[in-house]
């Protein structure tokens, strides 16, 4: 009895060698917050409280009709004094470096636990995302697709006013016959809206299924096209390439040992690679070990891919710290 409860007791917070406790965590996140907090107060005591504003400036130009138009440029935190002349600070760009910087933070927050500042960006990402996509799509698809088809005179009217009518459309009297052959994707979209109620949800599955195979079928004729052919057209190559003679006009051609070994790799790298997933011949002898050079190149490959990926991420995150210590922060040392 007393063993078996040793060994629950032992395991309820196990110690790993070099993995520091929670308590000491926790220890290193509030030093770490603090350490923050008192670089920015005195970062900002520094900058005179003043870090993370924009300045502009006022400048008239002229258009073509002669008319004069003042436009306001951003005038850097480390511009010269001469240049900061008549700068004024623009609360609304001001306002959106501290919305920008403190949604990133948060954002970066989650990298310690999870919190309800994280949570909030999120929400937000999501909210304002869904929100934006949604405007779009009803003044690129509903409104110029639907509305301006079903009432093309009040559309001019009201939200279009540069709609030009079809000349083949119905007129009489200066009316517009509208063009009911909208109706029908219009009641396939509401169709898909169904899914709400549980009761009409199968009516959803017929617009499902029209969208569903229309895209596979246009999706698999582009992807033979463009994957699939181009591929194989690539890979048909002369693996000795010969070039003109250097000597003169005349002149018999030389072999490119470079390009004709570019080539002699592709073919064979392609090769190995299709005759890893040919299950049908047991990979033994010299078979086996054409496929597994053809392994090793499937895994540089993928590792390419991967690191292409990452890269790419590391990418947004230097744009993000950028903008912490330059746009917000206005760190004169790295700026310059």
């Amino acid at each position: 009895m007393s063993y078996s409860t040793d060994i629950n007791s032992s395991n309820e917070n196990p110690i790993l060698p070099g993995v520091p406790n929670a308590s000491l965590w926790k220890l290193l996140q509030v030093a770490a917050t603090l350490a923050a907090l008192i670089f920015l107060l005195g970062w900002g005591i520094h900058k005179g409280g003043l870090y993370g504003t924009v300045l502009v400036k006022e400048r008239i130009i002229q258009t073509e009709a002669g008319i004069p138009v003042p436009q306001f440029d951003i005038v850097r935190p480390n511009a010269p004094a001469e240049d900061k002349v008549g700068a004024f600070i623009s609360w609304q760009r001001t306002l959106g470096v501290w919305l920008a910087a403190a949604i990133t933070l948060s954002v970066f927050s989650s990298l310690f636990r999870d919190n309800v500042f994280y949570k909030i960006a999120e929400a937000l990402m999501v909210g304002v995302s869904a929100g934006y996509w949604f405007v779009v799509a009803f003044w690129s698809s509903l409104v110029p697709l639907v509305f301006a088809k079903l009432a093309p005179d009040l559309a001019k009217s009201t939200v279009l006013p540069g709609l030009q009518i079809p000349p083949n459309s119905i007129q009489l009297h200066g009316y517009t016959f509208p063009d009911l052959m909208v109706l029908i994707p219009l009641a396939l979209g509401a169709m898909l809206l169904a899914r709400l109620i549980p009761a009409t949800g199968w009516l959803a599955r017929w617009p499902l299924a029209l969208i569903v195979g229309t895209m596979a079928g246009l999706r698999l004729v582009l992807i033979i096209e463009s994957d699939f052919v181009e591929q194989v057209r690539s890979t048909i190559m002369p693996l000795v390439v010969m070039v003109p003679n250097t000597a003169g006009a005349g002149a018999p051609l030389e072999i490119n040992w470079l390009l004709s070994l570019r080539n002699t790799s592709i073919v064979a790298c392609v090769i190995s690679s299709l005759s890893y997933f040919i299950f049908s011949i047991e990979h033994k002898g010299v078979f086996g070990k054409v496929s597994r050079v053809g392994i090793f190149v499937l895994m540089i490959t993928f590792g390419a891919s991967f690191a292409y990926t990452v890269m790419g991420r590391i990418t947004l995150l230097t744009m993000r710290l950028e903008f912490l210590f330059k746009e917000w922060l206005q760190l004169d040392w790295l700026i310059s």
